[in-house]
C-alpha cells in the first residue's frame, strides 16, 4: 500500500483492530507517542483513508441469530437507487452491495429472529416490480462466521 508511511500503517492496524483504544494505550503498544498518535489519526481521516469509526454489533445476541443471503437482478439499472432506499426500510438488512455482473446486481445480508423472516423479506422483494425474477438466488446460512475482517491486511 504506497502513499502512508509505516508509522501510520501500525496505527491504522491498531485502530482496525480496536478502533475505540485510547490513543494513549496506541501510542504505547506502537512505542511513540500520545501527540503523534492524535496527529497521524487526524491526517489519515482528513485524508479521507479513514472514513469513520464504527462498531461491530453482534447480532445474535440482540435476538437476530439467522442470517441468509439473497442475489437478484434487476430489470434495468437505473432503478438501483430507489431498490436501495426501499431495502434500506428494512430493519434486518444489514448489508446492501451492488455487483457489476451479467445477471446479478444487488445483493443483501439479512439478519432476522428466525428463517421465516428471512424468507418473508426475499419474497417481498422479489416481488418488487423492479426485480428480474429470472436473476435471483437465495440461500439461508446457518453456521457461524469464522472470519470477518474490516478490511485488507496492512
Amino acid at each position: 500500500m504506497s502513499g502512508i508511511s509505516d508509522k501510520e500503517r501500525s496505527v491504522l492496524r491498531a485502530l482496525l483492530r480496536d478502533s475505540h483504544k485510547a490513543r494513549k494505550q496506541i501510542a504505547a503498544d506502537l512505542q511513540l507517542r500520545e501527540p503523534d498518535v492524535s496527529r497521524i489519526v487526524g491526517d489519515l481521516t482528513a485524508s479521507g483513508i479513514i472514513k469513520r469509526f464504527t462498531i461491530d454489533v453482534d447480532y445474535r445476541k440482540l435476538g437476530y441469530p439467522e442470517m441468509g443471503i439473497f442475489i437478484f437482478g434487476l430489470k434495468d439499472k437505473k432503478s438501483m437507487g430507489d431498490v436501495v432506499r426501499k431495502l434500506q426500510r428494512y430493519i434486518e438488512i444489514v448489508e446492501i452491495q451492488e455487483v457489476f455482473g451479467d445477471a446479478h446486481d444487488v445483493i443483501i445480508r439479512v439478519m432476522a429472529e428466525n428463517n421465516e423472516r428471512i424468507r418473508q423479506i426475499c419474497k417481498e422483494v422479489e416481488e418488487w416490480e423492479e426485480v428480474n425474477s429470472d436473476a435471483r438466488s437465495f440461500t439461508l446460512i446457518f453456521a457461524l462466521t469464522h472470519r470477518r475482517e474490516p478490511g485488507i491486511q496492512l
